[in-house]
């Protein structure tokens, strides 16, 4: 089913309860009350679209605060319904107990929903804050025999650089990244999504990524969106190194290979696909092997020891992670693939859509890799 088919479903679901419950239950709101009710719920439905990257023309310097507004109010409305619903199950579950608390004729329904709603735009405040912070460390200790010198990698997937990234996250995010003073820096996928002509501000902030054996890239599905060769031209700009069906001996004891983003090549068909026997053709048996895959995948012919994915965001907004778990099972943390190679997902260093994150803290990841 088409995406927008969904989110079009999912939005008349949510005015629709929501109507029902803070304007139809309420004896005491009138029919303008509930009129007005209504046209604000609807109004939200479509804020989003009204972030548009049109809107910024006319509205210069404000654009930005603009385009945060509109999300903070969509995402407040959502965890409006989504604490609703809780309550209200919570609610019917009590009322089977004893009647006397009954959902829809209970006469504290106003005061519980006046409680509801601050509850509901705190936590979409709260979203806006976590979203906008620079995003923990996240360290994992690896053992393995093959590695003979201790060494460290920084993971960060899906910054999503575009125009209306506030500039000093960016700032945060390279300061923070260079003073781990890493011995390899990986980039899995969706790095940038924006013109290469709206962005040369955050290019010179991003192009100061440092390690002390380079900056490792593969592209996701946004690079594809901006254009493939828009994405390259970054690349090399930024002087990374940019691995497809691809590797390199970064040590004598650890090597990297890299894949096209699986999102990108099951939808069009196009697109080469992964070629693992060709990624790690030039390794060793005795070197430690990292894939970087965007989407996370289990590719069954997994001849490799670590793959390191991102594109979930863990879900980025609870309760939209419930969808991400309707793609895939591979939404965050460690997973085996085989009793050999592991899959490690990101929750992503940024954010898609509302620079907002809710139950699913974005993250930079060190694996520090120990014999």
């Amino acid at each position: 089913m088409h995406f927008t088919l969904i989110a079009s479903l999912v939005g008349c679901f949510t005015t629709t309860y929501l109507y029902f419950r803070y304007a139809w239950c309420c004896p005491s709101v009138n029919v303008w009350q509930r009129t007005i009710i209504l046209a604000v719920l609807l109004s939200i439905v479509f804020f989003p679209m009204l972030a548009s990257y049109k809107f910024e023309q006319p509205l210069g310097k404000y654009y930005i605060t603009y385009r945060e507004t509109l999300y903070i109010v969509f995402v407040s409305m959502v965890m409006l319904f989504t604490f609703t619903v809780f309550r209200d199950v919570v609610w019917l579950i009590l009322h089977f107990i004893n009647e006397k608390y009954h959902p829809i004729t209970s006469n504290n329904l106003g005061k519980i929903n006046l409680y509801t709603t601050i509850i509901s735009i705190i936590f979409g405040l709260f979203s806006y804050y976590s979203g906008n912070s620079i995003p923990k460390l996240k360290t994992f200790e690896i053992k393995s025999e093959k590695i003979v010198e201790a060494k460290n990698v920084l993971m960060m997937s899906d910054l999503h650089i575009h125009r209306a990234l506030r500039i000093s996250k960016l700032k945060g995010i390279v300061e923070k990244a260079n003073k781990l003073n890493p011995d390899v820096i990986v980039l899995v996928g969706d790095i940038f999504d924006d013109d290469i002509d709206r962005i040369n501000d955050y290019l010179n902030i991003v192009k100061n990524l440092k390690a002390k054996k380079g900056v490792y890239v593969v592209t996701g599905n946004h690079e594809y969106y901006i254009g493939y060769g828009n994405a390259l031209e970054i690349y090399k700009r930024m002087g990374w190194n940019f691995l497809e069906n691809s590797g390199v001996s970064v040590y004598d004891d650890l090597y990297i290979g890299g894949v096209p983003d699986m999102t990108i090549v099951n939808r069009m068909r196009m697109i080469k696909d992964a070629n693992l026997g060709k990624t790690f053709d030039d390794s060793k048996d005795s070197q430690y092997k990292i894939l970087l895959s965007h989407t996370p995948t289990n590719f069954k012919d997994n001849n490799f020891d670590l793959e390191l994915s991102g594109h979930t965001h863990g879900g980025q907004i609870f309760p939209f992670t419930a969808f991400v778990l309707l793609q895939t099972r591979y939404i965050a943390g460690w997973f085996n693939l085989s009793k050999k190679a592991r899959l490690y997902v990101s929750r992503g260093t940024g954010q898609w859509g509302p620079q907002q994150r809710f139950l699913a803290p974005s993250e930079m990841t060190m694996f520090k890799f120990i014999k």
